[in-house]
């Protein structure tokens, strides 16, 4: 059983920048697509119109620890409960991090970190501390391992101190990576090479995800491609 410890967060904003091929990327009118918690034969809920409109700053970790305690107490979980830490930034880059997992560490609960690129990691070391906060899984944005890709196309300030610390999760914790490929860039030789890492690593498995720069290979959130000059290419 799982219970999210949500961070909120806005893309783009709580993630260091857009990667470039973020769908969020263009999206500049915000447009209210409805989802399960909506009241029957109505669009749009206090829920999915501020996550949708991205106006949700990160929140304080006492915030977070505050909600989380309210719900253990009003569900009873049981004791080998996993508290789900996510978000719609970057977990990496939430600045209240270590002090969040240290009080959910202090609540005899075991962690996994949500969605993260690791473009907030500056020094791998942090690894090390999150893993003796309790983090026993995390979901990891790849792309890919070469520190090169990642700067050039997630825009991430310190590579290689983020794929260090993919690395050391690999070690340490049950890791899921994640990528969009992208024709061209990270597929092919550089995607094998990346899944041989992972591999070595001890990942437990790559999530691959195909990337759509138009609306008819599946873009929804905005009528412009996300990467102008590859919409003609193939993305089977």
């Amino acid at each position: 059983m799982q219970i999210m410890a949500d961070v909120g967060g806005i893309p783009g904003k709580n993630c260091r920048g857009f990667c470039e091929y973020c769908y969020f990327k263009t999206v500049r009118e915000a447009k209210i697509l409805g989802c399960k918690n909506c009241p029957p034969g109505q669009i749009g809920c206090p829920h999915c119109s501020t996550d949708t409109n991205m106006t949700r700053d990160y929140f304080p970790a006492y915030q977070v620890l505050s909600t989380l305690q309210t719900d253990i107490f009003q569900r009873n979980i049981p004791q080998d409960t996993m508290v789900n830490i996510t978000g719609d930034g970057d977990i990496s880059c939430y600045p209240d991090l270590l002090n969040l997992t240290r009080g959910i560490k202090d609540m005899g609960l075991p962690m996994h970190l949500g969605y993260t690129s690791g473009k907030g990691i500056d020094d791998a070391n942090i690894v090390d501390t999150l893993i003796n906060h309790g983090v026993v899984e995390t979901t990891y944005t790849t792309f890919s391992t070469d520190p090169a890709l990642r700067k050039r196309w997630m825009h991430d300030p310190t590579p290689e101190a983020s794929v260090e610390a993919l690395k050391r999760f690999c070690e340490s914790c049950d890791v899921h990576a994640a990528s969009i490929i992208i024709p061209g860039v990270n597929d092919g030789e550089e995607l094998a090479r990346t899944c041989e890492n992972l591999e070595s690593w001890g990942a437990k498995a790559l999530i691959l995800m195909r990337f759509a720069n138009t609306r008819n290979q599946g873009l929804i959130l905005s009528e412009k491609p996300i990467i102008p000059g590859i919409e003609q290419q193939s993305i089977e």
